[in-house]
C-alpha cells in the first residue's frame, strides 16, 4: 500500500505593526500543513521547499525550475535530493533541530522519500515512504495554485512567489 500526501491550509487572524509606530492592522495569514497517511504532521512545513528543492535536477520531478534543471543536465545525471520541507518558522532546518534533509528519488510512478535516522524527524512515524506520483504532483500543483491565488497571506518571505 502507498503512501498518501495532502497539504492542509489554515487561516490565522493577526495584528500587524509594520512600521512599529503603534498602529496595527489585521492581516489574515494562510498556514500550510501536511498530512502524510491522513496524519497531520507536527513541525511547521515550508511549502517552498517542495516547490523549489534546493538540489532539483531532472525536470520530470519538478518542472518549475528549468533553468536550474537545463544548466546541470549535462554534467550529471542524479535521481536523488535532498530538501528540507519542515524546519523551524524562521525558515532555518537547524532551527528546529533538524540536520539533514530528507533524500528524495523519483521513480516512474513513485516518489520516494528516505528519512534519516538521528537527524531530527522524531515527529515522522517510519524512516522510508512511498507515494504515488501522479497524487504527489498534483497536491504541488494545488499547493502551486493556492499560492498563486493568495500570495499575500502565507506565513513566510514569498518573494520567491512571483516566480510562480
Amino acid at each position: 500500500m502507498k503512501d498518501t500526501f495532502k497539504f492542509g491550509f489554515t487561516e490565522t487572524l493577526t495584528q500587524i505593526d509594520d512600521d512599529h509606530d503603534g498602529e496595527e492592522y489585521q492581516h489574515i495569514f494562510l498556514g500550510v500543513d501536511l498530512y502524510i497517511n491522513e496524519k497531520k504532521i507536527n513541525c511547521f512545513t515550508d511549502p517552498l521547499a517542495f516547490l523549489f528543492p534546493a538540489n532539483t535536477i531532472r525536470d520530470t520531478y519538478h518542472p518549475y525550475d528549468k533553468k536550474l534543471f537545463m544548466s546541470c543536465k549535462s554534467k550529471l545525471t542524479m535521481v536523488y535530493l535532498d530538501f528540507y520541507p519542515f524546519t523551524c518558522s524562521c525558515g532555518v532546518a537547524g532551527c528546529a533541530s533538524i540536520w539533514d534533509g530528507i533524500y528524495m528519488k523519483d521513480r516512474k510512478h513513485t516518489i520516494e522519500w528516505r528519512v534519516p535516522t538521528d537527524s531530527g524527524y522524531k515527529f515522522l512515524d517510519k524512516r522510508f515512504y512511498s507515494f504515488r506520483k501522479e497524487e504527489y504532483l498534483s497536491e504541488i500543483e494545488r499547493l502551486k495554485g493556492t499560492i498563486k491565488s493568495r500570495p499575500d497571506s502565507f506565513m513566510s518571505d514569498w518573494e520567491s512567489c512571483a516566480m510562480l
